[in-house]
């Protein structure tokens, strides 16, 4: 969880708290499957607090594991393998645009296992 950035109000000098938090749920996906390609189930945004519309970005740390739709409120992961892990830790960033666009951001763990892992 994350809370946004203090921002100016709109119509106004005043700069006040853009607080709001962001949670992936659920927050570790783990996928098994025979050798070859996978894709997991959705990962889904929630947004407690904060002014829409807004925006999102899903970034994966590991190149072997693709985000499906990276500027979807909610997206589902792909990888490949052959007896093996393969993990990555994903971002998402979600910025309130309604509120002189504060950024926020929270992570979460996805795992594919691939054929026999003994």
């Amino acid at each position: 969880m994350s809370l946004g950035a203090a921002k100016t109000a709109m119509g106004s000098s005043v700069v006040t708290p853009a607080e709001y938090s962001v949670f992936i749920s659920p927050s570790i996906l783990s996928v098994t499957s025979s050798n070859g390609g996978a894709t997991s189930p959705f990962a889904n945004s929630n947004i407690i607090g904060g002014v829409g519309p807004y925006t999102y970005l899903w970034v994966s740390d590991n190149p072997n594991v693709f985000v499906n739709t990276d500027t979807a409120e909610n997206t589902k992961f792909v990888a490949g393998g052959f007896d093996n892990e393969v993990s990555a830790t994903i971002t998402l960033t979600v910025t309130d645009d309604g509120n002189a666009s504060a950024e926020t951001e929270s992570t979460m763990t996805v795992t594919f296992l691939f054929g026999d892992q003994t």
